[in-house]
């Protein structure tokens, strides 16, 4: 794996220098692994949020629908 980064290291661009430097250090892979985690855990945080506002939203709808559906039932048998 050293030798492949060393290889890639001569032949790439001025503006790679800080992720070369970074795989030679080992650092890099734990920083990825902690962000990856990091970024899994915002996304089912953010999951459940938004599965709490739509259930909520949801029992709100349907208690909206079965009150004008009464109200439709009621008009129609009047008329």
């Amino acid at each position: 794996m050293r030798n492949l980064i060393d290889n890639a290291s001569r032949y790439s661009p001025a503006a790679a220098e800080t992720a070369i430097t970074a795989l030679k250090s080992g650092t890099w892979y734990e920083t990825t692994r902690k962000a990856a985690r990091l970024t899994i855990q915002v996304a089912q945080s953010n999951t459940r949020a938004v599965s709490a506002i739509v259930s909520k939203s949801g029992k709100r709808a349907g208690k909206r629908a079965r009150r004008f559906s009464h109200l439709e039932i009621v008009a129609v048998a009047t008329h």
